[in-house]
């Protein structure tokens, strides 16, 4: 179930490297390492490109970590009451920040690590989510999660 990822299309490598662009740009101890990247992906958007997968997702789970312990609907409600920011920036915002949510847990629940800290994070998640879903009464999903927890 779980199969190692030697490429990716570059179409969500762009969407993955622009949140850890972003991140570099605000904090200025973190460096963005993948320039070379980035401009491959912009500049071939159709091609897959090999990488090493894990360095980039061990990179991108403090952001995800981050934004996943956001609550949208207090963040919308801080937003609003600055009066500064229009409703629809507001939620594509919102939409933005569960969408990278969403490929993220994706690609960590089809993904085969080889770094020892990526699966580790990998587990934690899987566990975590097993909980979200029994308490959601979501059984397929559990036993689907304890499967690829087998493989790890």
């Amino acid at each position: 179930m779980l199969e190692k990822k030697k490429t990716i299309e570059s179409v969500v490598l762009i969407q993955l490297l622009m949140w850890l662009k972003a991140e570099s740009d605000f904090d200025t101890k973190n460096r963005f390492k993948y320039d070379n990247l980035l401009q491959e992906c912009v500049s071939n958007k159709n091609v897959n490109v090999d990488l090493i997968f894990d360095d980039l997702m061990y990179d991108l789970f403090l952001i995800y970590d981050r934004v996943r312990k956001i609550d949208s609907d207090e963040l919308e409600n801080k937003l609003e009451s600055f009066n500064i920011f229009p409703k629809d920036i507001i939620e594509d915002s919102k939409r933005g920040m569960s969408a990278f949510i969403e490929l993220y847990e994706k690609l960590l629940m089809e993904t085969k690590f080889e770094y020892s800290n990526m699966r580790s994070i990998q587990k934690n998640l899987m566990t975590l989510l097993i909980v979200e879903y029994s308490e959601k009464e979501e059984y397929e999903k559990c036993i689907d999660l304890k499967k690829k927890l087998e493989e790890i």
